[in-house]
């Protein structure tokens, strides 16, 4: 019988008090988010219109951060929740472009269980529990993992607390699929590990189809990668006597991965049918190697995390550094896992005693190299498709830093172990000088490279967009002063960040002195390793903290009296903006039920952004956004009549009265008005413009013409001659003929209040027509006259339209998509196989274990004669 104080017990419980180390840590960075008042939502509102007119001045300084946490993650769970709580699953959001898949966007993270028990959660606070409860998992996930690795106590802890704290994980607080996906990557290690080592693990399918629901395919295609390799790693270990049952193993563990996304296919399937029907960009290659690889000397950014500013506290350099964009890519803190795990992960590359140095080492350099390798970069796009969607090779830096965090923990427990020779103690303490050594060195080869690179950003910024470096805004007072000739004033204005680095790095080598010159378990050792690890967290804490954007919950989504006027009225009406700041910015209309031809979306319809396209191509630069007007005579087009457009925003750069002049033309009836005007000159300033030309969303039409082109009816419809209620362009003829008049005396035409997945519209009308509906036309999507399935005919390239006979009718068009009835059943198939085959595991291990503890005969007669 077994005491509580037992080794294995008190093991048991040092590892349990640093899970809650791990908590606590966590819990205390974020705990004005958590029990405070601020929000979780890293974009300053406050500095964009409306609710600039209401800002405080301490509001408007608030340091901000990704926008895309209030234009994209918090009105998609706003959406998400108000459906669920309707008890509808969200599969359609008619909030923006027009209608478009909800649930079928990878990124909506609809089903991910933290999400769906979430959802009893007030919003703000579900947001900053969702990432504080995957980040806190994470870390603990790298921690096991560790351990696993047969690792101490504080190596592992070190490890997780740089994991933790990485700058992937940093600086995308405000897009949390990245961390709910990521996290996820050191557990499926884990898992696949102890699968290899013969043990009968049975939460790999899970594990994989948490990290699939997280909701980030890059950074999952990142795991599935990593996880195959460390797999065949493990396979090649394995002695030649036992290749048989390591190849075994490793089919066993394809399988259970499998398995893992076979549970998910309910999102892959809806995912994958929306993304053959978007028009996502593939980026080219030479675009990728030319406008989004950065300069080698962004590499010492991997230390010196600042060098050359950041974004958040806007005193970057040069937006050339790392692409020429209105602010540097996130290439700009690449890499960034701690100073001191940085040199523990050196010592461990250096002594490469254990052979898991070698792999995480191997996918370090791989990672390193295709950021900075044309060449590498190019096989890689090569070699895998997925990567051409994405010119983000910021991204790139997930596998380096979970490489990092498990080289760091690796390398702490090389240091104390009591195996390696004196002579090799002294290596990392060499090392370590070796690098703070190098620091003026560097200093001096950018002094030196510094107008060479200068003037390579200068002829690429002038190449991309006629700019000078000195006529550019992204000039920070550093870059004017290097520009100058102010070597000094560049070093003034890196000095924090040189500082910042002398501080953890020096108090990280006298740590690691006193370790190296002391006797393992002894007093001294444990105060040195305890150092070691306050450091590192310290260094992490202070480094994620400068991205921790949170903002005043009352700055979030706050009321405004123009919101108030976009969102009331009768007939449902959709935005539009004419603008070059955010204004309203696309998706923040959501939560006050504003609907927006705009939007922002991972995927979005191809046919609707094709229209934008058409019109400039600008306004469809990516196929996942459609992008504020900055042409003014656009307005006159009659689409906007057709796309419901009644309201446009007009911002500060624009006369209001102006654009309304160049949207009415030459039109004898002025379309657009100014309706109200308001903030104050020159930010703040901003007009509303009425379209009182505006069709309704649902209409008859008489009229039509069919046009087998499809390409020549996107021509029509852009057209300036276009005619919006009539005749409708088809591209297949109904069963009536076209009428002489697109409208008739008597037509009736009532949109009756629906579901988002529903409309229901009442006609009346005393000849056949076209039922017209200004949304989307998208598969899943079916219609029902009077109760009788009738098909949906797409009409005016985009949209959907219904034929009516004469007569009284009830128009019920529904959303029912199939890819997620069969990916359900599927995923529920696999589950089932899954359940049963746990259920076997379960039953045959008991068995084993009661055969174990069971007596032999011989023994029972030895008791009984005892």
């Amino acid at each position: 019988m077994s005491r509580s104080g037992s080794p294995g017990a008190g093991r048991s419980k040092r590892d349990v008090a640093a899970a809650f180390f791990l908590l606590a840590v966590t819990f205390l960075f974020f705990r004005t988010v958590l029990v405070g008042e601020d929000a979780l939502v890293t974009a300053n509102m406050s500095r964009w219109l409306p609710w600039r007119t209401a800002a405080t001045a301490g509001d408007l300084e608030r340091r901000t951060f990704r926008d895309d946490s209030a234009m994209t993650y918090y009105p998609r769970r706003i959406f998400s929740d108000g459906e669920l709580a309707a008890g509808r699953i969200p599969h359609w959001n008619r909030f923006i472009l027009c209608g478009t898949p909800h649930l079928a966007d990878f990124q909506s993270a609809v089903f991910h269980p933290l999400n769906l028990l979430l959802h009893f959660v007030p919003p703000k606070r579900a947001t900053a529990l969702f990432v504080v409860i995957h980040l806190f998992l994470g870390s603990l996930f790298l921690y096991l993992f560790l351990r696993h690795l047969r690792a101490g106590r504080v190596a592992a802890l070190i490890g997780a607390v740089s994991f933790l704290f990485n700058a992937y994980f940093a600086t995308y607080i405000g897009h949390p699929v990245h961390i709910s996906t990521g996290c996820y990557a050191p557990l499926i290690l884990l898992l696949v590990s102890k699968r290899m080592a013969g043990e009968r693990t049975i939460l790999l399918p899970v594990a994989v189809a948490l990290m699939i629901l997280g909701g980030f395919p890059q950074t999952a295609i990142y795991i599935f990668l990593i996880a195959g390799a460390w797999a065949l790693f493990l396979w090649w270990r394995a002695k030649r006597g036992a290749k048989g049952k390591a190849s075994a193993r490793l089919t066993a563990t394809a399988l259970l991965i499998a398995a893992g996304i076979g549970l998910t296919l309910f999102q892959l399937l809806p995912t994958a049918e929306f993304g053959s029907l978007s028009d996502r960009k593939a980026a080219d290659l030479s675009e990728i190697l030319e406008r989004h690889q950065p300069d080698i000397l962004s590499a010492i950014r991997i230390a010196l995390p600042d060098f050359y500013g950041n974004p958040v506290s806007e005193n970057f350099w040069l937006r050339a550094i790392d692409g020429p964009r209105p602010h540097p890519s996130d290439l700009g803190f690449i890499g960034y896992g701690g100073i001191v795990p940085l040199i523990l992960a050196i010592a461990a590359l250096l002594f490469r005693r254990r052979r898991e140095v070698f792999f995480f080492g191997a996918l370090a350099a791989a990672t390193l190299l295709l950021t900075f390798s044309p060449q590498a970069y190019s096989l890689y796009y090569t070699l895998f498709p997925f990567v051409r969607f994405s010119t983000e090779l910021h991204r790139l830096q997930f596998p380096f830093l979970l490489a990092l965090a498990v080289l760091a923990g690796l390398g702490f427990q090389e240091i104390i172990d009591r195996s390696l020779s004196p002579s090799r103690r002294r290596a990392p303490a060499i090392l370590l000088f070796v690098i703070l050594g190098a620091l003026p060195l560097t200093a001096a080869l950018v002094r030196w490279e510094g107008p060479r690179f200068l003037d390579f950003a200068a002829a690429r910024m002038t190449r991309e967009n006629g700019a000078t470096i000195e006529a550019n805004r992204s000039v920070s007072p550093a870059a004017a002063a290097f520009l100058a000739g102010d070597h000094d004033g560049w070093l003034r204005s890196e000095k924090p960040g040189l500082e910042r680095f002398l501080l953890f790095g020096g108090a990280g080598v006298i740590a690691l002195l006193v370790l190296l010159h002391g006797v393992t378990g002894t007093a001294r050792t444990r105060i040195a390793a305890g150092a070691i690890l306050l450091v590192a967290t310290t260094d992490g804490w202070t480094f994620a903290r400068l991205y921790h954007t949170p903002q005043r919950s009352e700055t979030i989504f706050a009321p405004h009296p123009l919101l108030d006027q976009l969102a009331s009225g009768g007939d449902p009406f959709r935005v539009a903006r004419l603008t070059r700041q955010y204004f309203l910015p696309p998706n923040t209309g959501l939560p006050y039920g504003i609907e927006d031809v705009a939007g922002v979306n991972a995927l979005m319809p191809g046919a609707y952004g094709r229209i934008f396209e058409a019109i400039d191509p600008s306004l469809f630069p990516d196929g996942r956004r459609i992008t504020p007007f900055s042409d003014p005579s656009v307005l006159s087009l009659p689409l906007w009549n057709l796309l419901g457009v009644r309201y446009l925003l007009v911002g500060p750069q624009f006369d209001p009265d102006a654009a309304a002049a160049a949207g009415n033309g030459s039109s004898p009836l002025p379309r657009w008005t100014v309706t109200r005007r308001g903030g104050k000159p020159p930010f703040s300033s901003y007009a509303i413009l009425e379209n009182r030309a505006v069709l309704p969303r649902a209409f008859l039409s008489h009229t039509y013409e069919v046009i087998p082109d499809e390409r020549e009816i996107l021509d029509r419809i852009v057209s300036p001659r276009f005619s919006p209620a009539g005749p409708i362009l088809l591209e297949k003829a109904p069963p009536f003929p076209s009428g002489r008049e697109a409208t008739l005396e008597g037509d009736r035409c009532e949109l009756v209040p629906a579901g988002s997945q529903e409309v229901v519209v009442r006609t009346s009308s005393t000849a056949p027509a076209l039922l017209f509906l200004s949304e989307n036309d998208y598969p899943g999507w079916e219609a029902l006259i009077d109760g009788r399935r009738t098909p949906i005919t797409r009409a005016d390239y985009a949209f959907r339209a219904v034929p009516l006979e004469a007569g009284e009718h009830e128009v019920r068009f529904r959303y029912r998509a199939a890819p997620f009835r069969r990916g359900a059943v599927l995923s529920a198939l696999v589950l089932a196989i899954y359940l049963a085959w746990m259920i076997g595991i379960v039953r045959v291990g008991g068995a084993i274990r009661r055969s174990r503890r069971r007596p032999t005969s011989k023994e029972s007669l030895s008791a009984l004669h005892g």
